[in-house]
């Protein structure tokens, strides 16, 4: 990366406290998250910070906020893991079923669990009872 393109990037981030959050001062997306133009493209400024400062991410990598900031840019607060682990350490409803070992609906433990072909795990429980509900409706 040539620096020139690094310098323009540092400069969308005036304060740079050690320990804190970097937020980002530049093009903002919709979801929140710093936009950065790189090669004529628009990446995600975390992306780029973790290129710049850490180096390449690993195919199907993903950054997660260790902070939770969106528009954090700090290396310290971003870690590449696959989108699993980053998907699991959020707050969604599939991320809170999942730490308290229950199913979506939290009515049953996921001992008993259906694998569909694409992986995912879903509650054998819960697909039975939604059977008998279409068969009902039927």
């Amino acid at each position: 990366m040539q620096n020139r393109t690094i310098e323009r990037f540092w400069s969308k981030i005036p304060d740079r406290p050690p320990n804190a959050c970097w937020l980002w001062q530049g093009s903002i997306y919709q979801n929140g998250y710093g936009a950065f133009s790189l090669n004529g493209q628009n990446r995600p400024a975390h992306r780029v910070s973790y290129l710049i400062n850490v180096g390449p991410i690993a195919d199907g990598g993903v950054i997660d906020h260790l902070c939770r900031v969106t528009r954090c840019v700090n290396p310290d607060h971003l870690e590449a893991v696959s989108n699993r682990t980053n998907m699991l350490r959020g707050i969604a409803p599939a991320a809170r079923a999942h730490a308290a070992g229950t199913c979506l609906k939290g009515l049953h433990d996921m001992t008993d669990v259906y694998v569909k072909s694409n992986g995912e795990r879903q509650c054998r429980p819960c697909q039975i009872q939604a059977a008998r509900n279409r068969r009902k409706r039927a």
